[in-house]
């Protein structure tokens, strides 16, 4: 079980980041996807499970891959903003 009072600490086995990709010369730069925002999954007819996302968080992302020139697609559900300079997606429900 784990506690509190080591969830500040580093990973024991951090996940190495790859970024050659995007320092190679004259190649392509990988597409980036964001979802961003609040979703709907129906369970049936009646119900469904939802979250009550702002898309802050996603906006922000997908604005820093944009700066570093990555092309970015944000799918964004219905509230959230489009992010400028970045191919657009809306959807309300999966």
């Amino acid at each position: 079980m784990r506690t509190t009072e080591n969830m500040d600490a580093e990973p024991r086995n951090p996940l190495p980041v790859r970024a050659d990709a995007a320092r190679s010369g004259g190649s392509r730069r990988p597409r980036v996807l964001v979802a961003t925002g609040p979703t709907h999954e129906p369970i049936d007819d009646v119900r469904y499970i939802g979250n009550r996302s702002s898309g802050l968080m996603g906006s922000a992302i997908a604005a820093a891959f944009q700066a570093r020139g990555y092309p970015v697609t944000v799918v964004r559900g219905p509230g959230v903003p489009a992010v400028p300079e970045c191919g657009d997606r809306q959807f309300v429900t999966a």
